[in-house]
């Protein structure tokens, strides 16, 4: 049995002259379900909080119909229900403007960590970009010293080219002999 279930029975069985005896325990009773993070009690609270206003306005009520009543507290009594009237009305647009804010503000905290998920992941993807771009600066400096090496050594003298000439001749005339012996052992 669940502490409101044990409690729930009371509000059916007490007269409405003494229900005003039950708010110390219903108090008691909704602090503990209160206190579970889990639950959300607020509208058990609500709901216990219109009935026992309720049953004071019908005390108040009955109090006022059974002594003399004057044309003037039955005017008092009939703005006293219309401003009931109105006020539970009120009341009402509040919860449900209250549920709609609740609503939207869920549907944001959803989409502020879809956001924060997407900037891990571009964060991640900006920190391996980064490291990619000086991969490549370091094999693009690499490359810039090969070609200032290449073109700052020295390049062939004029007799150096006729000879090796020459010893091209030379290999060409030796490898035309080799295709052109013939020999017999």
């Amino acid at each position: 049995m669940t502490l409101w279930e044990s409690i729930q029975p009371k509000f059916v069985k007490t007269p409405f002259d003494q229900v005003s005896s039950l708010t110390t325990e219903v108090q008691k009773v909704l602090a503990v379900i209160e206190g579970v993070e889990t639950v959300d009690s607020s509208s058990l609270r609500n709901m216990v909080q219109e009935y026992f206003g309720q049953v004071h306005k019908f005390i108040d009520l009955e109090s006022s119909f059974s002594s003399a009543s004057t044309k003037n507290q039955d005017e008092k009594l009939q703005k006293l229900v219309i401003r009931l009237k109105d006020e539970e009305s009120l009341k009402r647009k509040f919860v449900e403007e209250a549920n709609g804010l609740k609503a939207e503000l869920t549907n944001l905290q959803e989409e502020i960590d879809a956001l924060c998920r997407k900037k891990g992941e571009i964060e991640s993807s900006l920190k391996a970009n980064k490291k990619e771009v000086k991969m490549r600066e370091v094999n693009i400096f690499d490359i810039n010293e090969e070609i200032t090496s290449i073109k700052s050594s020295p390049t062939l003298s004029e007799s150096e080219v006729n000879s090796l000439k020459l010893l091209r001749n030379m290999l060409e005339s030796s490898r035309e002999e080799l295709n052109n012996f013939k020999w017999k052992p």
